[in-house]
This record gives structure tokens, C-alpha cells and sequence, in this order.
């Protein structure tokens, strides 16, 4: 929902941005300004914390950000969807039997439309001074909702649950060539540490 009064400034009550130019423009007809770059929010994401039993609804989420690395990472060839699948689905379902291990699952209007999986390793590091150190296995956003501002909640709910858990050390792994990935969490903070080689792409 949306509140603003005649000569104000356009808010809204949902932490789920998604751009509006359209909006703006008409309710500024109505006397009604939005703040430079503001955006609106129509309906609210809501994020869960869930376990291995909602594992299944996270394939098509998957199965997107699949499709999605495929077209960032063009030199390594990308395992089929009904491959991928079952092997992430069982990597899921053991990371959440884990001490400490979640997973979180946004949905907006009753559809899915991001989640998370959080593990634990138990600290400290070998090499880095750390106490336990979480690491977010997935984080998928579906396709047409990306920029919308989702996995900055479910990353926010990341800290709030690790917070409350008292770990303060975070690591997560991106594709390479993925840049938007990159620049969304080092906004967050995170730095890259260790630069992981392959020979994937080699024939066969």
C-alpha cells in the first residue's frame, strides 16, 4: 500500500522496492512528488525461515539462477536443468541436517520469489582469524524480480539470524564473470579472498 499526501513526499509502507516511473508521473498529476529516485513499493515480500521440507520449492528458483549463470559464464558448458537439480537438491537437504544450517524462502502475494541457504562452519579458520564462519550456499532471486530489492531482504534477514546466533564472519562464493553479483556484495562488505582456477571448460 501506498500513503502520501498533496504536496508531500510519496512513501511506501512495504520494504519491497520495485520501480514505478509510471506511478510517479501519476500522482504528480495529483499534486502528490516522489523524492529523487525514490521507488515504490506495491505489495510486500514476506521472508521465512524453513527447512528441508520446502527444499522442492526452491527448483524453479534454482533452475533460473542456472539459466542465469549460463549467460554470464559463456566458456564452461552448464549441466542440463534435470541434471543440476538433483544434485543441488541433495547438497540442500545435507547442509540443512547441519547444526546451525537454514534456509530462507521470499514470497510475494503467495509466490515464490527468492531464497537462501545458510550452513555453518565451526571456527576458528586455519588460515583467517575468524570465529565460525557461515557461508551462503544460494542465494537465488527469480528472474523477473531482480533489481527489485529481494536479496538485499533475504541478505538482511541473513544478518539478523546469524546476529542472533553471535557469528559475525560471512562468506560467499560468486561466479567469476557474474560482475553484478560482485558489486551487489561488495556494497555489503564483503571482499574477495581467494580466487578459485578450473580447467572445466577444457574438451572432452
Amino acid at each position: 500500500s501506498i500513503v502520501g499526501v498533496p504536496g508531500g513526499t510519496l512513501r511506501a509502507k512495504s520494504c519491497a522496492e520495485v520501480s514505478l516511473g509510471w506511478a510517479a508521473a501519476s500522482w504528480a498529476e495529483h499534486g502528490v512528488r516522489l523524492a529523487p529516485g525514490y521507488r515504490l513499493a506495491m505489495t510486500e515480500v514476506s521472508i521465512a525461515r524453513v527447512g528441508v521440507e520446502a527444499i522442492d520449492r526452491f527448483e524453479p528458483l534454482w533452475l533460473e539462477m542456472l539459466a542465469h549463470h549460463g549467460t554470464v559464464e559463456t566458456t564452461i558448458p552448464m549441466q542440463p536443468g534435470d541434471v543440476s537439480w538433483p544434485v543441488r537438491r541433495a547438497l540442500y537437504a545435507s547442509i540443512l541436517a547441519e547444526p546451525g544450517a537454514f534456509a530462507l524462502l521470499a514470497t510475494r502475494d503467495g509466490v515464490d520469489v527468492g531464497y537462501c541457504v545458510v550452513h555453518v562452519h565451526a571456527g576458528p579458520d586455519d588460515t583467517w582469524v575468524t570465529g565460525d564462519v557461515a557461508e551462503v550456499e544460494s542465494l537465488a532471486v527469480s528472474a523477473s524480480e531482480r533489481g527489485a530489492g529481494i536479496g538485499t531482504l533475504l541478505l538482511d534477514r541473513v544478518d539478523t539470524e546469524l546476529a542472533e546466533a553471535g557469528i559475525e564472519d560471512l562468506q560467499i562464493g560468486v561466479v567469476a564473470a557474474n560482475a553484478d553479483a560482485l558489486r551487489f556484495y561488495e556494497r555489503r562488505g564483503l571482499r574477495p579472498r581467494i580466487v578459485m582456477l578450473s580447467n572445466f571448460g577444457r574438451p572432452r
